[in-house]
């Protein structure tokens, strides 16, 4: 009996929920990713694990100081008008690969995009944020889409230099610079 109640405890244990989204009214480049790893969901903070380089490469992107805590990389969103969010809403994972997610339930994404309409520009945080997204919803006219090397310690074959490359190329600093 023991071993049955564990495995019902591993269980839910391994089931995880992604964050609120980070949008505002005038959000023009929805990032998405695919779930929040062990480190991120710990911390309640999109990219929370210190080897992520997510921020770092939106502060180098962007020709911004690196944002030190939580309220500032917020605030490096806002100013650039970048919403953040993730394809799961729901997903069975042990650990934090997203090749380990199971028995995925989306998110709203389309309903996000359709009451924020000054979202002009998708771009998929990995290739599973990218295959979550086509597997579940259309593109809309009017928006691009494109997937972009993960910014996660786990893509080891991009170096810090060309996810900036990469990523640079669509994240445009805004018209508030």
């Amino acid at each position: 009996m023991w071993k049955e109640d564990e495995s019902i405890s591993t269980i839910m244990n391994n089931k995880k929920s992604s964050f609120a989204p980070l949008v505002e009214h005038d959000s023009e480049i929805l990032i998405l990713g695919s779930l929040p790893g062990e480190v991120s969901l710990a911390a309640v903070e999109y990219y929370a694990h210190p080897r992520n380089r997510f921020w770092k490469m939106l502060a180098t992107v962007f020709a911004e100081p690196q944002p030190q805590d939580y309220d500032e990389k917020k605030s490096l969103l806002r100013r650039h008008r970048v919403a953040l969010w993730d394809m799961a809403k729901t997903a069975f994972r042990e650990g934090s690969l997203d090749s380990d997610m199971s028995d995925v339930i989306v998110n709203e994404v389309d309903k996000l995009i359709d009451k924020h309409p000054t979202i002009k520009t998708v771009c998929f945080n990995g290739q599973k944020a990218s295959l979550l997204f086509r597997q579940h919803f259309t593109e809309k006219e009017g928006i691009v889409y494109h997937t972009l090397p993960s910014t996660s310690p786990a893509n080891a074959s991009y170096s810090f230099e060309r996810i900036c490359n990469e990523w640079g190329k669509y994240l445009k600093p805004s018209m508030l610079q």
